[in-house]
């Protein structure tokens, strides 16, 4: 190896091994945050600490492989990337299944489902018999001109990009009545859709660099590290999506206010829906007797005007309310005023 090609494969090697820590850490970090608030069931839980687990072993790989290159002297190390191969297949595995479960809620598309499948479990069948037949780096040297390496590089890259047009065609063919509802669909398949693209961007960049001979392979380093962790940060965004989405669609619907003296005039509840928030008014029936011919007006309560503070702002949408008591006449001029009528 000349001094150029040991320049050349130590930088890689450097830069690989410094964004894997930079993408597990963020990885590790979003875990922490927002593992709590998700609620997971433990499926789910025990599925994230699973793939966590995951990423850890091939980060521990993409360390030894660095490990043993620059302090051992050693050139291509067989067991680092061998181990880091099936932990990377074994990520993606993960993310196609989950995007394509994803896909397959939305659009309950068997077939096509699985076709998509086939290409996942072959990447990772083909990534397995890899490691069985002697490893990456002696595959490579024995110069086929396609190797297993490269066949399993092209289905994945297949997968990746089936599942990210996948989601723009379920997205534009998806039709339902509720405008609401259309929105909140559009806005997670619009997010899956940018997490796809983000794997399937990575993918084609990292089988450019493996099958055009005049690209050096130790660029390919660069992208073959990684990859298992932007496979795992897809997973967390789509969740943390999902959870989003859930928040503003999800929890509480009603708020229900107590009855006032400013109250709707009717005898029923009212409910008054603004966007996907709904308020509920309760309803009282007024007992009131009509003042007979030359009889004072005296009201029920005594309210003194210079004592009625405004209310504070409140971030629940005020409703146009009218007075039904006898007080209507002597508070009318600070009846609340709002954009959203009853």
């Amino acid at each position: 190896m000349d001094s150029w090609d040991s320049r050349l494969a130590i930088s890689c090697l450097l830069v690989g091994t410094w964004l894997n820590s930079i993408f597990f850490t963020v990885e590790i970090v979003l875990g922490l945050l927002y593992m709590r608030p998700w609620k997971l069931p433990p499926s789910l839980f025990y599925g994230f600490f699973l793939f966590t687990l995951n990423d850890l072993l091939g980060t521990l790989c993409v360390y030894a492989n660095a490990f043993i290159t620059l302090l051992d002297d050693i050139d291509n190390p067989q067991w680092p990337a061998a181990a880091l191969l099936v932990s990377t297949g074994l990520s993606a595995l993960i993310e196609q299944t989950f995007m394509v479960h994803r896909y397959w809620m939305v659009t309950r598309n068997t077939i096509w489902s699985l076709f998509i499948m086939l290409f996942a479990l072959a990447h990772m069948s083909l990534a397995i018999a890899v490691v069985i037949l002697g490893g990456l780096y002696n595959e490579f040297a024995t110069n086929d001109p396609l190797p297993l390496t490269s066949i399993a590089a092209i289905l994945c890259t297949v997968a990746d990009v089936l599942i990210a047009l996948s989601m723009v065609w379920s997205l534009s063919g998806f039709d339902v009545v509720s405008q609401s509802t259309k929105h909140l669909i559009r806005s997670i398949c619009l997010n899956a859709l940018a997490s796809g693209a983000v794997v399937a961007t990575v993918t084609v960049l990292a089988m450019i660099t493996l099958l055009v001979e005049s690209i050096d392979l130790h660029i390919f380093s660069v992208f073959f590290v990684i990859m298992g962790r932007i496979y795992s940060l897809t997973i967390i965004m789509n969740f943390y999506q999902r959870h989003r989405q859930q928040a503003l669609v999800g929890g509480p619907h009603e708020v229900s206010m107590p009855p006032s003296e400013f109250i709707v005039d009717s005898f029923v509840p009212t409910t008054v829906r603004s966007g996907t928030a709904e308020i509920r008014t309760t309803g009282r029936s007024m007992e009131t007797a009509s003042p007979k011919d030359g009889d004072e007006f005296e009201p029920k309560n005594d309210i003194d005007l210079d004592e009625i503070s405004l209310p504070r702002p409140s971030r629940v949408p005020a409703l146009y309310t009218t007075a039904t008591t006898a007080t209507s006449s002597r508070v009318s001029e600070s009846t609340t005023h709002s954009r959203f009528a009853v």
